[in-house]
């Protein structure tokens, strides 16, 4: 109700997009950036890249996923195509605005991110790729992809509706903060509600309450040059990586718009 009751600005260039966030948490942008437009970007994502070495993901030794990441800002040039592109981007910003019913207070955090299977038969080392949500309010974040993106290099796989807060909702969100907790007690768990990823354990939707949310995953391949804007309050996670082909894409994340209420009793990492 509160949410909801948050004012918000939705203008003609805009309605089109939030209207398929709000009906089923994601919506594409295809053909995003003009052709010249977008051979700048590719230019400058490929010279970012220059001399940097992939490396394991979550540096784990021998590992099945590579990344390399780089923060918008320490590439230092605040006129380059990218910057401007995503990271002043006006029309961005009022789709974050209005998903999150929040006022843009800053520039939204941007990573350029290269993924890439290496060793294909290493253990799997991707922990993003267990179905998962950021938070229990809205969130916004968007991905614009550089290549074509699909089952054979990690296309995001989301679960449309899932965004809706409902009864069955809150009755998970319960179940996983109480399992949460023991987790950083150190308190053992239902094996069969966790699932590990090197190093690292995720506990994952309890079947039943899967059911009853009805959480269906959808795969969003696209054609490179598409923007790819989610609300992650809806469940999604990353899809594998079964072939060598890169995923190349830029991150544009507003995760700092919003601090919910009950944030330390629901929170995913305990802060």
């Amino acid at each position: 109700v509160q949410f909801k009751a948050r004012g918000r600005a939705i203008t003609s260039d805009i309605s089109e997009h939030v209207r398929a966030i709000d009906e089923s948490g994601v919506a594409l942008i295809e053909n995003f950036l003009e052709p010249t437009e977008f051979e700048k970007i590719k230019t400058e994502f490929e010279t970012a890249f220059n001399g940097i070495d992939l490396q394991p993901y979550k540096d784990e030794g021998k590992a099945r996923l590579y990344r390399t990441q780089i923060e918008l800002n320490e590439m230092a040039h605040a006129g380059s195509a990218i910057f401007r592109c995503f990271k002043q981007n006006d029309s961005l910003n009022k789709i974050a605005s209005a998903t999150v019913r929040r006022k843009i207070s800053r520039p939204p955090d941007v990573h350029l991110d290269w993924y890439q299977c290496v060793i294909a038969e290493a253990p799997d080392n991707d922990i993003e790729n267990i179905l998962h949500a950021d938070l229990h309010t809205a969130t916004v974040k968007m991905f614009f992809y550089l290549d074509d993106v699909n089952e054979s290099n990690g296309a995001f796989i989301y679960a449309k509706g899932s965004h809706r807060f409902t009864l069955n909702r809150l009755r998970h969100e319960y179940d996983m903060s109480i399992r949460q907790a023991k987790s950083r007690k150190g308190i053992p768990l239902n094996d069969s509600l966790v699932e590990f990823r090197g190093k690292e354990l995720r506990n994952i939707i309890d079947p039943k309450y899967r059911r009853a949310m009805n959480v269906e995953e959808t795969q969003i391949c696209v054609k490179a040059n598409t923007l790819v804007i989610a609300n992650n309050m809806g469940f999604h996670r990353r899809g594998e990586f079964p072939s060598n082909i890169p995923r190349k894409s830029i991150q544009i994340n507003y995760r700092y718009l919003e601090k919910p209420f009950g944030k330390q009793f629901f929170s995913r990492n305990g802060k």
